[in-house]
This record gives structure tokens, sequence and C-alpha cells, in this order.
């Protein structure tokens, strides 16, 4: 029996890349942000439209008036009431990594101070503190963004953020909710800039305290038997050698975070490239495409050599490859255990969700998680980090001379699959595991939608949201090309059927324009 309406709508986006945005000083856009004016309206409208689409009946005159605001307009209090309980479904935004880049908003503005200033090398040094004052930077450049969220949440919806590569800070705990003294002024961490944001919106105490309870920050999302994760999972370049470790053990506010091979080379080299070439990250690390336009500009060319070989000099593995991927299975276990809402979901998937491809997971494995449950979601999620990338800078050892970790790390880096192939055992694991059939992921800023052939007939649904920022990209494999002003979005929707069990339906759609419309993707694959 098909669900007869909607109980939540969970939008899915990715790598946004909001870096210090438009200079306080000087009106303009900060070179290496290339989340503009065009972006913020379409952000704007696409919220104020699905606000609109979810009111019920006797708030629906109140939810066209929501559609004419701007986000920088109050959100008329005295509607709450109406637009929270007659909303006809929640909505979850779903902010899939790379939504802040850290690794990009190195400078300060409006003569911000960083606690812990620079390293001996003349980049910002990697702590807590530095980020929280880098995130207050960010909040300063795209105000629309962040009292966007702060509505959104007011407003009885939900807001899930995925740390990705260029913002896995947001894992330490400081960053997340903490907050730093510089010179007597006190900076916050995400969930401080979102109460004030609420606090400056009109909302009470009350109404603050409620609209928190609805953000959250998750290592990945699971909705229905749909996996949303950022992706640079499968990436060895953008993975750190301990990737879940900050959500467990977080580093101290004013000690050096660990950071993967690729945010050295942001940090100290790329981003001197990025205002002469803004479309060179479109290229793999690895591809004679971005070596032969990077040479273009030799100089900035050595500096980011030299910052490769500078991490080299900085990580690497203390007792042996092996070991640290014990460690990174130990870590995922002890997060998924320290995160007890995504552990109850992962254990509810093995009986609850249905989609429509129909009940694919392995039946063995549903049997293990019945008769041993908490053994069973252990060895599976071992499974799961096997299945990944292993970081560049676990491939050689820590301490022994430059040549040698060069020579380690040419030869032993990678472990025969490609970034692609490790994205499928991923997916492999968790259909088998978990009965996931649909894996939505960014990172890549390659829109995708295909199937993928899982054997014994089965299929499943791989999904790529592309990316928010400014340029025409190179959109994978699909023969259309969306354009530079569309900005990827998937959208999930989940419902109880008559059998009780919890249906999902995925598309991922495009906004065309500044009226922030969500059409087909048009690039379907079968």
């Amino acid at each position: 029996m098909e669900p007869k309406s909607i109980d939540r709508r969970i939008l899915i986006m990715s790598d946004l890349h909001l870096g210090a945005g438009t200079n306080p000083n000087t009106g303009q856009l900060t070179p290496v942000d290339e989340f503009g004016q065009t972006q913020t309206n379409q952000w704007v409208r696409l919220l104020t439209n699905e606000w609109a689409r979810a009111a019920g009946p006797r708030a629906i005159e109140l939810a066209k008036e929501l559609k004419q605001l701007n986000v920088g307009s109050p959100v008329p209090l005295a509607a709450l009431p109406s637009l929270v309980q007659d909303k006809k479904y929640e909505i979850t935004l779903c902010l899939n990594g790379d939504i802040f880049d850290v690794l990009q908003t190195c400078e300060p503005h409006d003569n911000r101070e960083f606690p812990d200033g620079l390293k001996e090398d003349g980049t910002l040094a990697n702590t807590p503190a530095n980020v929280i004052v880098q995130l207050n930077v960010v909040r300063d450049g795209h105000p629309e963004f962040f009292r966007g969220l702060a509505s959104h949440l007011l407003l009885g919806h939900r807001v899930d953020l995925l740390p990705g590569n260029h913002d896995r800070h947001l894992q330490n705990d400081h960053v997340w909710q903490g907050s730093v003294d510089v010179d007597g002024k006190l900076y916050h961490g995400v969930v401080g800039l979102i109460r004030k944001e609420l606090y400056d919106l009109g909302a009470s105490e009350e109404q603050v305290r409620d609209a928190l309870s609805r953000l959250n920050r998750k290592p990945f999302g699971i909705y229905g038997d749909v996996w949303v994760e950022h992706g640079d999972s499968s990436d060895p370049f953008n993975r750190s050698r301990r990737p879940y470790s900050e959500m467990i053990s977080p580093t101290p506010l004013h000690h050096e975070m660990s950071m993967a091979l690729a945010d050295y080379g942001v940090r100290r080299g790329f981003n001197d490239f990025e205002p002469l070439d803004p479309s060179l990250d479109n290229y793999n690390l690895d591809s004679w495409d971005f070596w032969s336009r990077a040479l273009a500009h030799p100089f900035k060319t050595f500096k980011l050599i030299a910052a490769f070989v500078s991490a080299l000099s900085e990580e690497g593995y203390e007792q042996s490859p092996e070991a640290e991927t014990q460690a990174r299975v130990a870590d995922i276990q002890a997060m998924v255990a320290h995160v007890p809402e995504l552990e109850a979901k992962l254990m509810a998937m093995q009986s609850e969700t249905k989609h429509s491809y129909g009940d694919l997971s392995d039946a063995y494995a549903r049997k293990t998680f019945a008769s041993k449950p908490k053994r069973a979601l252990k060895d599976a999620l071992e499974d799961l980090e096997r299945a990944s990338a292993r970081p560049f800078t676990a491939s050689f050892p820590k301490g022994s001379g430059v040549l040698s970790r060069v020579w380690d790390a040419l030869t032993g880096a990678l472990d025969g699959r490609s970034p692609d192939e490790s994205t499928k055992d991923r997916f492999r694991v968790l259909h088998k595991q978990f009965g996931i059939n649909t894996l939505i992921q960014g990172h890549t800023h390659k829109a995708k939608d295909e199937d993928e052939r899982m054997g014994r007939g089965q299929k499943v649904r791989y999904i790529n949201t592309h990316t928010w920022i400014q340029r025409l990209g190179d959109w994978g494999e699909a023969k259309a090309v969306w354009g530079e002003d569309s900005r990827g979005v998937a959208v999930v929707e989940l419902s109880k059927g008559g059998d009780g069990k919890v249906h999902s339906t995925s598309e991922l759609y495009r906004i065309a324009d500044a009226s922030g419309q969500l059409v087909t993707g048009d690039i379907r694959n079968v």
C-alpha cells in the first residue's frame, strides 16, 4: 500500500563553500569565496518556497506572507504557533559537508585577531580557537545564510549539519558549541552563532531552546533507507588519519588538529591559485589536467608541491598501516555508540524501511543483527571502514627521512582502488549490512543520478548533488550541462505506509534561476 502523505521532507545539499564573503571594509567578495549574491538569493528563495509548501491550511496565508520575505527580515513571531503546529510536514535541511570553507578562510576581516596566530611557515594555526574566529568571519560575510538557518529552526523545522573535508573542524566540540575569548571579546562556535541569530530575530528564551533542540551535528545522515555522507570517506587525499576522533576525543582549544594531505595543499598552496584559476578544483589532484593547468603558474606550483612535502614531514603512521586501520575501526565504533540516535537508526534499518526498489538487504545480515545485534553492528562498521579509502598520510611512517617518506607514499599510499571503486565498496557494505538502497554524496562537484548494479538482479541508487559555487563546472558523465547559475539539491521524502514501514522516495533537483524553484535534474542515467 502506498503512503498517503509526507511525514518528512529532507533537502540535501553540499559544497556551498561559504568563506569570508563580502569584506566589510572594501565591499568586495573575497576572491577565494564563490558563494556570491546569486547563491544568496537562490538560498533565500529556496527556504521561503519550502516554508510555504510545508504550511498547513490555517497557516497558508501566513505562508504566503513568509514567501515574500527576505531572510534578513524578522520572522513574524506572532505567527509561529500556527506555522509550527499546523505545518503539513517537517523539513530537514541536511547540509552535507563543505558548507563553511574553513580551509579557505585564513585572513581576518575588520581587524579580527586569531588567538593562536600563525605557524612558522606563515599559515594559520589549525586550532579549535582559531577556527571559532574563522567561523565568525564567515558569519560576518554571509549574514543572510545564518539568519536563514535560525529562521528555519524557529519555524519548527530541523537542520542536520554533516562535516566535510573543508569543515571537518565542526566535529570538534569546542568549534561546535564552545567559545574563545580574544582580548576581552567572546567568539562563539556554531551553536552560539545560531543562538545569537535567534535572539536577534526576537525569539524568547523558550523559543531559542526549542529551536536549538532541532540543530544537529552528525557524521552521516540516515533517512529511511537513504544514507547521506559528504564523500571524502572514499578519497585518500582528503581523508585524515583519524577522521572520527574529534567527535569522541576533541583536540583541546589551543592545540593543533590533525589534517589530511589535501588540507596542507589548500592552506599552503592552492589558496594562491584560486583567484587566478577558479575552475582548477574541477580536476582531481592526481590528474594530468590539474598539473598542466597549475604549471601555467610555476612559482605557485612549486609552493603547492612544497606544501605536500611539508605534509609528509608532519603526518604519518607510528606503528603500521594496519594499526592505523584498526584505530579508525575503533573510532567509528565508538563514534556510533557516542551518538545513540545513530546506533538506534542503524539497528532499526534491519526491519523498518521500504524503498521503491523493494527490500534488498542481505538476509544473512538481518539474521545476524536479530541474534547478536551489538556484535553485528560492530562487525558491520568495521566492514564499512575497511571498504573506505585509506588516508594518504596513514600510508608511510612518521619520523623517517623525507625522501623515504616520499618513496613510501608514492609506492604504498593507495590500496589499489580508485575513489569511485572505494565508493562502490562502501555502498555494497551499506546495502548488504544495513539495507541502504540510496547513497547521496557531494564532494566531487559532479552531479550524478544513476543506478548501481549489485548482482543477483539487485540495483541501488547513487546521487551526487554537485556544488553551489559560481562556475561552469564539469557535471560528470551526464550529457546535460546545467549551467553556471544552477545548484544541486537532492530531496528525500519519508512517510509511513499502510504496512507500518517507513517509505522513502529520492530525487535530484536543481535550482535553475533566482526564483529558487526546484526543477528536475535531467541527468538520470539507468
